[in-house]
């Protein structure tokens, strides 16, 4: 399940969106946005059932903070306050730059953190089978936040044709003028790219949005096994692949599946390069554009 656009801060009723049972294996959530320069910090908090910060308990604190360059996690509950809290681990996060954050639930009430794909920490403490609420607050931006509740996708995706599935033609009904992209990483390896470098110009969130409550639109078909979600791209824009995850070159069972809605009627194009410059240093392998006043 795919909540697009929050406006922070944000409180998202995990309950209401049928994320149930609590934190278990294979359940994961999926942050996609940037810090911002509005403090020195920003929260994430997973909370058990009642008022967040007063009657709720904090189940996970997750809270990386700029000015000491640590990413604090500790729990909190309205009987013993908070308890101790957690330091060691990197810092990956850098102000106005992407990331890819992703609790990971694990046994024994464990939470895996990943942040670009790479392992970050791991944190064990409360009974995570109590988790209702989703908190976030202060100096970040979400593009969207991923649900995943269901096991993996398991079966093949047919080779043999070029044609989208037919069972999904809405676009997200809070972005109807902006593409998303989805694309799909190699099922056949869980490598990940070494690369730090991050796309910049594809994190936008459209300043008009107002809405506190958080209700998801038509989600995202699931159509791969393993998928990135790229959303409300502001065009032109240029995404690094292998930044991403998906990894070098295009062969089975990878594909790029594209959401959006032409806006003048001239013509759009879609490229495909290699590594380098597009129309300067890097060969484009395929280029795709639509001519509204030739129908071709």
């Amino acid at each position: 399940m795919y909540i697009f656009l929050l406006e922070i801060p944000a409180t998202i009723d995990l309950l209401k969106q049928g994320f149930e049972g609590g934190f278990a294996p294979p359940k994961r959530i999926i942050f996609v946005g940037f810090p911002t320069n509005t403090s020195d910090r920003f929260i994430i908090n997973l909370y058990s059932d009642g008022v967040p910060d007063k009657t709720a308990t904090t189940l996970f604190h997750f809270n990386p903070r700029f000015n000491e360059q640590q990413v604090i996690r500790n729990t909190w509950s309205p009987d013993t306050g908070w308890e101790k809290e957690e330091r060691y681990g990197g810092f990956p996060f850098k102000v106005g730059e992407p990331f890819v954050l992703e609790f990971i639930a694990s046994t024994e009430n464990t939470i895996i953190v990943h942040v670009n794909y790479q392992p970050l920490v791991t944190f064990s403490r409360d009974d995570l089978s109590k988790l209702s609420l989703l908190g976030v607050s202060l100096a970040v931006e979400l593009s969207s936040v991923v649900l995943c509740h269901d096991k993996p996708i398991t079966t093949t995706i047919e080779q043999t044709t070029t044609e989208e599935p037919t069972t999904t033609t809405e676009e997200p009904s809070t972005t109807t003028e902006e593409p998303s992209t989805t694309i799909e990483e190699a099922t056949t390896t869980t490598e990940e790219p070494t690369t730090t470098e991050e796309p910049t110009t594809i994190t936008k969130i459209p300043p008009t949005q107002s809405t506190t409550v958080l209700i998801p639109t038509t989600p995202i078909f699931q159509y791969c096994s393993k998928q990135t979600v790229f959303n409300n791209l502001d065009i032109p824009t240029r995404i690094y692949l292998t930044a991403w995850g998906l990894g070098r070159g295009f062969a089975p069972p990878k594909r790029i599946i594209i959401h959006g809605t032409p806006t003048i009627r001239t013509r759009f194009i879609i490229n495909l390069a290699e590594d380098g410059v597009p129309e300067s240093t890097a060969d484009i392998l395929f280029h795709f554009s639509p001519i509204f006043t030739q129908n071709e």
